[in-house]
């Protein structure tokens, strides 16, 4: 995907998913948007300022890959590019920073330490695809890593510098909601797409929550 250019990704349509798919099959309800491409981060940006009402937040996930270096993006370019169209739209102050890679963060926040920031954890069911360093670190918390904090991922984002905690959803119960409260970390999960989980969610006292389903008003 690095290699691909921004007219090769127009090509796609997005607003279907393929059909016959698991997530054709997943979510039924999104087969009806023909035509969809993929709009680069400043014709998003224009849109959000162009709509009514009160200006929108937006989460930037930068996606790279400290496993493959080789074939991501180098974090500091993506850091560059993002800010660039972030300031460019005036939108810093309604834009959070999101990212697995914490390189991303510790960047983020030497160009604007203002700027709001959540550190994204991968899910221990996916633990197993880290390639570890010999000494049993992880290459993505960017020498912050739990083994040095008494075990805890959070412990490890506070130390980096991090001020939101964002998990898969099934990572969060009341003793982490606790422990993330005594560390002065706001918690932000992702992966919601059932009512029953943002309802269970939201009675935790979230701060924020990323959802990806069709239940997103329940």
């Amino acid at each position: 995907m690095k290699s691909l250019s921004l007219a090769t990704l127009r090509r796609y349509d997005v607003g279907r998913a393929r059909p016959g798919s698991a997530s054709a099959a997943r979510y039924p309800a999104r087969q009806d948007m023909d035509g969809v491409r993929i709009p680069t981060l400043a014709e998003l940006l224009a849109a959000l300022r162009a709509a009514s009402g009160r200006r929108r937040w937006i989460y930037v996930e930068i996606k790279t890959d400290p496993q493959d270096r080789a074939n991501s993006p180098a974090p500091a370019s993506m850091v560059d590019a993002v800010f660039d169209d972030l300031e460019g739209a005036d939108y810093l102050a309604h834009a959070k920073i999101i990212a697995f890679d914490w390189q991303v963060l510790r960047l983020t926040r030497a160009r604007n330490a203002r700027i709001a920031t959540a550190h994204l954890t991968i899910p221990p069911a996916l633990l197993g695809g880290i390639k570890l360093d010999r000494d049993g670190r992880s290459p993505w918390l960017d020498g912050s890593d739990p083994q040095d904090h008494g075990g805890s991922p959070l412990a490890a984002i506070r130390s980096h510098g991090g001020e939101e905690w964002s998990p898969h959803f099934s990572e969060v119960a009341t003793d982490r909601m606790d422990e993330a409260r005594a560390l002065g970390l706001r918690v932000g999960p992702w992966g919601l797409a059932k009512g029953e989980d943002i309802a269970r969610m939201a009675a935790l006292g979230l701060y924020s929550a990323t959802v990806s389903g069709p239940d997103w008003t329940a």
